[in-house]
C-alpha cells in the first residue's frame, strides 16, 4: 500500500534514475494504491522542468525484487 505522496516519491525516483542527469521532475498523485485490496491504478501529474504538465496513468504490481510501476501517458 502506498498513499498518494509515497507513490509520487517512487515515480520521481524512478524517473530521475532513468532520465538525463539535468532533468527535474515533480509528481503529484490524486490517490494512492493498495494492491492487496485490488486498487493498483492511480492518476498522477508530472510537472517537468520546462513547465509542461503530463497526465500519467500509473499501474503498480508486485515484482520479484519489490514493486513494479508502469506509466502510460493519458492524452
Amino acid at each position: 500500500m502506498l498513499d498518494a505522496e509515497e507513490l509520487a516519491d517512487v515515480i520521481e525516483e524512478e524517473a530521475e534514475a532513468r532520465g538525463p542527469e539535468e532533468m527535474s521532475l515533480e509528481v503529484e498523485c490524486g490517490d494512492g494504491v493498495d494492491t492487496d485490496a485490488g486498487d493498483d491504478t492511480a492518476e498522477c501529474i508530472a510537472y517537468a522542468d520546462e513547465g509542461v504538465e503530463h497526465l500519467w496513468l500509473v499501474t503498480v504490481g508486485p515484482a520479484d525484487a519489490g514493486l513494479e510501476v508502469e506509466i502510460e501517458n493519458a492524452s
